[in-house]
Order: structure tokens, then sequence, then C-alpha cells
């Protein structure tokens, strides 16, 4: 079985070192405006802070991981996939910024929301005709319509927050 984890293949230390930077913007962002959000692209982030704008993606894919949040206390929300930061912005997930910060951290996890449905129902979906393809009596026939209502029930889980 293969197996990706996120946190793991990132957690380096100097993308751990990037992302405390960023978090840094953010709340220098947050004691100007009330919000914790940076509004700018990966490139301006890694100009402002002078180092390589993939260092910026990876330290930003690291601190959404749940691993962590957990371990580290904070981390960002993405603007959403294919969306500006820029327009969008990163959202700090932080204790010191989730008062202020409430309403903004809402409206980004409600799309996040939305989005996490879509691609649920669509992935479920793929595994109920994958499982109509290969038919009740195989193995991976057998496996595909468990995933799918797997999926669906995550899906569905989900729905209920939108």
């Amino acid at each position: 079985m293969v197996r990706f984890d996120r946190y793991e293949s990132l957690h380096k230390p100097n993308y751990v070192a990037t992302a405390m930077l960023i978090k840094e913007l953010a709340l220098a962002e947050e004691k100007k405006t009330g919000e914790a959000t940076l509004y700018m692209t990966a490139w301006d982030i890694a100009s402002t802070l002078g180092v390589e704008v993939q260092t910026v993606r990876f330290a930003l894919r690291l601190s959404y991981t749940a691993k962590f949040q957990d371990t580290y206390g904070y981390g960002f929300i993405a603007p959403g996939s294919g969306r500006s930061g820029e327009l969008h912005g990163y959202t700090l997930q932080h204790p010191k910024a989730m008062k202020g910060n409430n309403a903004r951290q809402e409206r980004v996890m409600d799309y996040q929301d939305r989005w996490v449905y879509d691609h649920l129902s669509g992935l479920a979906g793929h595994y109920s005709a994958q499982a109509i393809a290969l038919g009740p009596t195989t193995k991976r026939g057998r496996a595909a319509a468990h995933c799918a209502a797997a999926v669906q029930v995550a899906a569905t889980s989900v729905g209920l927050l939108l």
C-alpha cells in the first residue's frame, strides 16, 4: 500500500523556519488591519522574506497539515485551489489570531468546505463507477464499492457544514 504523508515529506528545518517567518508577517498584518491574512502571492512573500518562492510554497503546504498545526500551534488556511493569494489571502490560524480573525477564517473555511464536498462527491461517483465496472463478484469491485460508501459518508458529513 502506497501512503503519502505531506507532513513527513515537508517537515524540514528550513520550511518550519520559513513558516514561522510567514506567521510573523501575518501577525504584523493583524496589528495593522485587524486581520491576520496576507493578501500576497507566494512570490511577494518570498521577496519580503528574502527566500526562494518554492521554499515559501513548501512552508505554506507544510503549515496546512493537521500534524504541523498540532505540533506548532498555528498554521495557515490556503486561499483555495487555484486561487490567488493576492486576491483571497493566506489566513493564519493561531490562538492569538483567532479572536479578531474568526469572520475571515469562517469565510475561508466555508469555501474549503464547499471545495471538499465537491471533491468527495466526485470521488464517491468515481468509486461507484469503478465498482460497477469491476462487478460485485471481484475483490477489487467489492473494495471499490466499500470506498464509494465510505467517501459518500464523508461527503455527507461535510455537507452538514454547508
